[in-house]
């Protein structure tokens, strides 16, 4: 009777392993955070997530700030906040330091993610040549547009000729 094969189950998971380790290294050494933020998906993700993680840690201590300082000015009968009824304006103070907080982006969510990693991947390869063309024209038409342009620069009388 032949022998049965067993099927180790870690063996599997080391492979999977190994193989997210392979990708996670290669899309490190290869692309910057603007490259993922070039591409429309992966940029989705990473801004709805810098969101989630903004609303999660950031709302408890916004709130309780806002609350302290309506609660404050007006026990010392200040009129700074007169016209706030239920801490109304919590929002507006919320939205003002989203907007002018750096974004720290995960990048953690798009390198576990494999049809996103394959789909950036296969994005940037078709589009990297194209942003490359573009540089080169725009560099080449600012080239044109200047008074000196396909004039030799003579060293002896510091001149263009």
């Amino acid at each position: 009777m032949p022998k049965k094969k067993y099927v180790h189950y870690f063996d599997v998971e080391n492979e999977e392993d190994k193989n997210l380790e392979e990708r996670i290294d290669y899309l490190k050494s290869n692309y910057t955070l603007d490259d993922f933020l070039k591409y429309d998906k992966t940029r989705d993700v990473l801004e709805q997530n810098y969101i989630w993680d903004f609303d999660k840690e950031c709302d408890s201590i916004i709130n309780n700030f806002y609350k302290s300082e309506v609660d404050f000015c007006k026990a010392d009968l200040s009129t700074l906040f007169n016209n706030e009824s239920n801490y109304d304006h919590i929002a507006n103070l919320r939205s003002i330091i989203f907007r002018h907080v750096k974004p720290k982006y995960n990048l953690d969510n798009v390198y576990y993610d494999e049809v996103l990693c394959r789909s950036f991947i296969t994005y940037h390869e078709e589009h990297v040549n194209d942003d490359e063309e573009k540089r080169l024209r725009v560099q080449r038409e600012n080239y044109k547009k200047m008074s000196n342009a396909g004039k030799t620069f003579d060293w002896g009388t510091k001149t263009y000729k």
